[in-house]
């Protein structure tokens, strides 16, 4: 017998109605003898979670919240102790009309805290130690230069920027979550929200290699939102050109370009993945130009920060970029302006690596990424043209534009108190995220004071 079954002959059957659950799990067992309801399936027609009475509970009820929240070891939701306690309600005979709400009070009222959770990277001891070894020595640097943009220093030659570099996929829709629809007119919705592809694979996307840089203070005094010095040095897809074997329609990831008919022989755009000789070309041809472009005049050296993927270091990636921005440089400085008496401020481009597994001391990875594309799908719900790829980067190149530098700067701030918080855990990822850093007692303990945007 189904569970709809046995509700309907507890209802229509001589069946005591004060306690439903109990009578119904009698039945149950009557009509399979042997079987059992599993421990953590939810009760033969028990409520919903969520649904019943707000109620206290009994101090039986709380001592066997603490047992089995001992049992579990903490690792349980708020709809697995609801479902336990029915249970157990049952068996004990005990009351079972209470609302989920009334276990969540119950375990707040235990001194219980709720944790959110998220997958980080394993650290290997040694990995633990370049962490703490990285954090202080940009923590230093920047305690000797003021901050961020090297306040300390009048001299524009000795200023210094960071700029930080990643990669990124952005997909068309957003893959979680739920939508709200208002149906309160009677009509039905003009749209479904179910979706329907091959798999979850073939939902069309794009990557975006983004720069961001630390905004400088002159830009910031004057209140522009965009140009030179506000930190949002550039954002690029990732594509390569092809030619086409055969004239036709550019479809799908093809129709990158922006046209729809191509002509034998002729180029097309198409999107591709990062690898070693893609990121060198997009290194060079628009990385460093726009690094040049944003912060000439206004600094002598910019730091690029990016991580320890194959395309990044692979091939002895660093030390070749290292090598041509600086007779990049050495060109510009010497060339023909130089003996007409003109000296141009071109700033120093150096690329660094940072620690391994540490994304959290870059900051696109750290905030940047997740803000934006909450932007971007914001910004594409009143859209007609989701599945498009090419409306896919138009958005998230004008939500680039548009976002404000005062979140920028908020966000290098985190980024200061995020590497503190490192060389606090001793290199470990089990911080706190938010909040202020908190210092451990103790005489040797390092302390820094480093300026930060006023924001």
């Amino acid at each position: 017998m189904k569970d709809a079954g046995i509700a309907k002959a507890a209802r229509a059957g001589s069946f005591d109605r004060k306690n439903v659950l109990r009578t119904v799990r009698t039945a149950w067992e009557q009509n399979r003898p042997g079987e059992r309801v599993a421990e953590n399936a939810p009760a033969p027609c028990a409520r919903k979670p969520g649904s019943g009475a707000e109620r206290k509970l009994t101090q039986d009820m709380l001592e066997e919240v603490t047992k089995q929240g001992k049992k579990w070891r903490g690792y349980f939701s708020l709809d697995d102790m609801w479902e336990f306690l029915q249970h157990k309600c049952i068996d004990k005979g005990w009351r079972t009309d209470f609302c989920r709400d009334t276990v969540w009070r119950a375990m707040n009222w235990l001194g219980w805290d709720k944790y959110k959770q998220r997958v980080e990277p394993h650290l290997t001891t040694t990995q633990k130690e370049r962490r703490v070894e990285f954090c202080t020595r940009t923590l230093d640097k920047l305690e000797s230069e003021g901050g961020w943009m090297s306040p300390k220093h009048t001299d524009v030659e000795k200023r210094v920027a960071h700029v930080h570099v990643d990669e990124k996929w952005y997909y068309v829709v957003s893959l979680k979550g739920a939508v709200w629809h208002l149906s309160g007119d009677g009509e039905e919705p003009d749209w479904s929200p179910t979706m329907h592809c091959k798999s979850k694979s073939q939902i069309p996307k794009i990557m975006m290699l983004c720069a961001i840089g630390t905004p400088v203070k002159r830009t910031l005094d004057k209140g522009h939102n965009n140009g030179r010095g506000c930190g949002k040095v550039g954002m690029w897809r990732v594509v390569k050109e092809v030619k086409r074997l055969q004239a036709g329609m550019g479809r799908g990831r093809c129709g990158a370009g922006g046209k729809e008919y191509y002509e034998r022989g002729e180029k097309q755009r198409k999107d591709c993945t990062m690898d070693t000789t893609k990121f060198r070309e997009m290194m060079r041809h628009k990385v460093y130009p726009a690094i040049i472009l944003h912060y000439s005049g206004l600094v002598g050296k910019v730091v690029v920060q990016m991580d320890n993927a194959s395309p990044h270091v692979g091939r002895d990636t660093v030390q070749v970029l290292n090598a041509e921005f600086a007779a990049k440089k050495r060109d510009v400085t010497q060339g023909v302006a130089v003996r007409n008496g003109v000296i141009p401020a071109v700033p120093d481009v150096i690329i660094t690596t940072q620690s391994a597994q540490s994304p959290d001391v870059n900051l696109c990875d750290l905030a940047f990424f997740s803000a934006s594309q909450m932007k971007v799908f914001k910004r594409r719900r009143q859209s007609n043209r989701l599945f498009e790829v090419d409306k896919l980067e138009a958005d998230i190149k004008a939500e680039f534009k548009k976002y404000p530098v005062a979140s920028l700067c908020a966000m290098w701030n985190t980024l200061a108190r995020v590497m503190q918080k490192i060389v606090y855990a001793k290199g470990g990822n089990d911080y706190e995220l938010h909040g202020d850093v908190v210092r451990p007692r103790g005489a040797r303990v390092r302390k820094w004071d480093i300026g930060l945007y006023d924001v």
